[in-house]
């Protein structure tokens, strides 16, 4: 309420993309915030307030305020705002107090400073004539952001009952989880936030704030008080009653999987509208245009829903989540809810040692490191002596994990206390083994008694498909680089009881995840080259008597060709090129450079954004005649894209054979020089 509004440009004209080409107008602003106990002095937010042409004094509009990520300023989220905005929403962007051109001090999204932020931002939109206001003072209203922005959003909700629906993406429940799970420091990526930035570490926060990094870096544990700060940073899921869509990253060691469930789960059971999407990408690996894109859609028909500009939108369902091996699952419950006996295999009772220092220590993830290509798969790695391990028999069909699961185990340690970091890694037929996501729980044991204590762990949440012939492995590691353990040199015992120590939320792959039969395979083969053969006789027979172009002219003739896509995606961008008659021509380049686009649009597949092609003096459109003329073969292996390049391998020869007898495939693969991309799903070959 006391907030002084300073123009700073007026208005400025743009067209935002996305939803109908809707013109936007913005408007440029500085909220001043008078200062409190925790935080003296006047704080000044930088805003951009973006007005769809649609939205007007009669005819006004819900609001959308969407929130950058850390270290973002409202730049950050411009393109998300333009897209809303495109779809008739009102959109007020803001950097956050320590960001852009906001300034104050970082307080981690305290209720007492950024959380009275957005209210007093949300009081400007109840003041805003082209905003729908539900009562005085009450604007409709949703709140948007990802990571730090999606924090807010949760913070907001609790805080603020005038907020109709959210959608927070890859953020937390509770940062004392987040950065201390199990009571174990996540100092790795904690230092990516604090122990950097302009003026020297940790400049830009609040003190308290900052003398809480401090201690927590320094002792691995903090005090009470540090992590009573962490919780007041915390959304309260109990309070929330705005309709809430999380979306959470499965390629995410900072916010993992088990955040966005623990909130969901609270909010269902409280009675608050709730739907949850497991999607590829996280802070560890971007989610990629075809990823940010869905999170546009899932954002808009959210609020579409629940902002009421289109009455009876539907949501999908609850639960919605992206396959490791390629397409969408989808459920009407919650994952987790259920779990059965996973028997294991391995000596009952295995010794592991924490050395001096901690260190050499094991590698479950290093942040951001799914954004270095061959590093973020070299990750998983245990020193020996550091681990026990146990593992399944092989799967006789494909299983999915979706939720977490539990390790039951006695623990002694020679130091009376012990960290250890509990895991599921995928191990393959030939004994190589992946860490999901890179994901391990954290626990610490402050006070074991000399026989030791039995201990139930509960396991990272995942969203994984482990194949038919593979293990599921589960393992306690002493080390972890991510995270602060002890110090002092320790050895630890460590037993499971194997009938009964495991509880994995585990299922039948659905909705296409098996295998399919030879015989179905086979049958869709000779369907697919029987209606091809129909098509080109139907084709060469319409095209008789038409206009099948000229051989006077050069064949191809490619003119400013160019093709973009709705996210934004210029995937060709001004082709020119004539191939002669005789001549013999061949597209080279990298992966994404647009060799295959480019020759879809030549055949007539996909329909070009800007240019021309002529085939034969003929322009190509989906359908024209000239287009009997040519022959294509596009990216068209046949292998089954769920499975590993071994196990097509297997599967064609095993075909016509009783055994692998005799197929030299291992030597194939040595000449080849596959490596391990052999064990890898066809659907991320080139």
């Amino acid at each position: 309420m006391g907030a002084l509004l300073v123009l700073l440009g007026g208005t400025a004209a743009a067209l935002s993309r996305g939803g109908g080409d809707v013109a936007v107008r913005t408007r440029e602003a500085v909220v001043e915030v008078p200062g409190g106990p925790t935080a003296p002095g006047t704080v000044r937010l930088d805003t951009t307030l973006y007005v769809p042409a649609t939205a007007t004094r009669g005819h006004p509009a819900p609001a959308v305020v969407v929130s950058p990520g850390f270290g973002q300023s409202k730049l950050g989220v411009d393109t998300d705002a333009r897209d809303l905005a495109a779809h008739g929403y009102v959109v007020l962007a803001w950097s956050l107090r320590g960001f852009g051109r906001s300034t104050g001090r970082i307080a981690l999204d305290a209720p007492d400073t950024e959380v009275k932020d957005l209210s007093m931002l949300i009081d400007r939109l109840a003041a805003t004539p082209e905003v729908r206001q539900d009562g005085p003072g009450d604007p409709r209203v949703g709140l948007a952001g990802q990571s730090y922005g999606g924090g807010i959003s949760l913070l907001g909700a609790t805080y603020d009952k005038r907020v109709d629906a959210t959608v927070p993406v890859i953020t937390w429940n509770s940062l004392d989880s987040a950065f201390l799970p199990g009571g174990v420091f996540k100092a790795q990526y904690a230092s990516v936030f604090f122990a950097s930035g302009p003026g020297g570490p940790c400049t830009r926060f609040a003190q308290r704030v900052c003398d809480a990094y401090s201690r927590l870096a320094q002792t691995g544990t903090g005090t009470v008080a540090d992590r009573a700060l962490l919780a007041a940073s915390s959304p309260d899921a109990a309070r929330i009653k705005a309709p809430t869509l999380l979306v959470q990253g499965q390629d995410d060691t900072l916010f993992p999987l088990q955040e966005s469930l623990t909130t969901a789960r609270t909010l269902q059971q409280q009675g608050t509208p709730v739907s949850l999407a497991w999607l590829n990408g996280g802070h560890d690996k971007p989610f990629g245009k075809a990823g940010d894109a869905t999170i546009r859609t899932l954002t808009r028909t959210w609020f579409d829903r629940w902002l009421g500009r289109q009455a009876g939108t539907g949501t999908g369902p609850v639960f919605r989540w992206d396959r490791s091996t390629g397409g969408t699952g989808t459920s009407d419950l919650l994952p987790g809810t259920a779990g059965g006996t996973v028997a294991l295999q391995g000596p009952p009772l295995q010794p592991l040692a924490n050395p001096a220092g901690g260190r050499p220590a094991g590698i479950s993830s290093v942040p951001g490191a799914g954004q270095l290509g061959g590093l973020g798969s070299a990750l998983g790695l245990d020193v020996p002596g550091q681990t026990a391990s146990w593992q399944s028999a092989p799967l006789t069909t494909g299983r999915e994990m979706l939720g977490a699961g539990r390790l039951t185990v006695r623990v002694t340690s020679s130091t009376g206390q012990a960290v250890l970091f509990a895991k599921v890694s995928d191990v393959s037929p030939d004994g190589s083994a992946t860490l999901p996501g890179g994901q391990v729980s954290p626990v610490r044991l402050p006070d074991l008694p000399t026989g030791g204590r039995d201990l139930t762990v509960t396991l990272p949440a995942l969203a994984h498909v482990f194949p038919a012939g593979h293990r599921v492995r589960v393992s306690l590691s002493s080390t972890d680089l991510a995270y602060a353990g002890p110090g002092t040199p320790a050895t630890y015992t460590a037993r499971i009881v194997p009938a009964t120590a495991l509880v994995l939320p585990l299922m039948p792959v659905r909705g296409g995840g098996g295998l399919f039969s030879l015989g179905l395979v086979a049958l869709l083969i000779a369907l697919a080259v029987a209606l091809l053969a129909a098509a080109v006789v139907v084709r060469r027979r319409r095209g008789r008597g038409r206009d099948l172009g000229s051989d006077d002219v050069p064949p191809v003739v490619i003119r400013g060709l160019a093709k973009s896509y709705a996210d934004g995606f210029r995937a060709v961008d001004g082709v020119d090129l004539v191939v002669e008659r005789g001549q013999v021509l061949g597209l080279l380049g990298p992966n994404g450079a647009g060799k295959t686009t480019t020759l879809r649009m030549l055949a007539g597949l996909i329909a070009p954004s800007e240019g021309e092609v002529l085939l034969f003096g003929r322009p190509v459109r989906s359908g024209a005649a000239v287009l009997s003329r040519v022959g294509m073969f596009i990216e068209g292996p046949g292998l089954l894209p769920h499975l590993s390049g071994m196990e097509n391998l297997r599967l064609y020869w095993t075909s016509t054979a009783p055994s692998m007898d005799g197929s030299y495939v291992e030597e194939a693969l040595e000449i080849a020089g596959l490596g391990n991309a052999v064990e890898r799903p066809v659907r991320t070959y080139s």
